[in-house]
């Protein structure tokens, strides 16, 4: 079970990384590329995440909202799991000045939602370097899914103006979001709120 493109091998991280970006002289300009998820578990959970959402959230309900989603090795104490996806759904504007660390390497879409795909052991132990072309394009992606900023007056108890923000964000007040799900070697899945931290089993 794996979220990579078909025909993308697990294990070695050159399988979608060209071999100048591990430790050779120059490093090229990566392009965030469109797949297709193959993990049915996760693809029906981030369904129901989606669902969930919608029913709690006004502004979900309106369109906005997007899905960060994160896939790792899982190195926990029992060894019968070997993968690790946790997602949640996000409301951040994409700015300019991210770094290349909040840019993933993929994107799909699953319930007409954007769902941004990180790698995350590739994240922080190779040194990404995206075209401009390319981060341009997913922030125009992310937009559609963004509140536009409001803007909001702030006052003390006697109600004089003390701070105006005019670039105020709007995202829910949610407690319970987000889910992880660990993948079995023998295929199989465990499903867990993302705040639930009782131990894995």
């Amino acid at each position: 079970m794996t979220l990579w493109p078909k025909g993308c091998l697990l294990l070695p991280v050159a399988s979608i990384l060209p071999q100048t970006i591990l430790g050779q002289q120059s490093t090229p300009l990566l392009t965030i590329q469109h797949t297709e998820l193959q993990d049915s578990v996760v693809i029906r959970e981030v369904k129901k995440l989606i669902t969930e959402e919608i029913t709690g959230a006004e502004l979900v309900r309106e369109g906005m909202g997007y899905i960060n989603l994160f896939e790792e090795d899982y190195h926990g104490k029992n060894s019968s799991f070997s993968r690790k996806y946790e997602f949640f759904m996000s409301f951040s504007p994409p700015k300019e000045d991210w770094p290349a660390q909040a840019y993933p390497l993929f994107y799909t879409y699953i319930s007409g939602r954007l769902v941004l795909i990180n790698l995350g052991g590739i994240r922080y132990s190779v040194k990404l370097v995206y075209s401009t072309k390319s981060k341009k394009h997913l922030r125009k992606l992310i937009k559609p899914f963004v509140a536009k900023p409001q803007k909001l007056v702030f006052r003390d108890l006697n109600g004089k103006k003390v701070f105006t923000d005019k670039h105020a964000q709007q995202e829910p007040i949610r407690f319970d979001s987000g889910k992880i799900v660990y993948i079995r070697k023998d295929g199989t899945a465990l499903v867990r709120r993302a705040n639930d931290f009782s131990p894995v089993e």
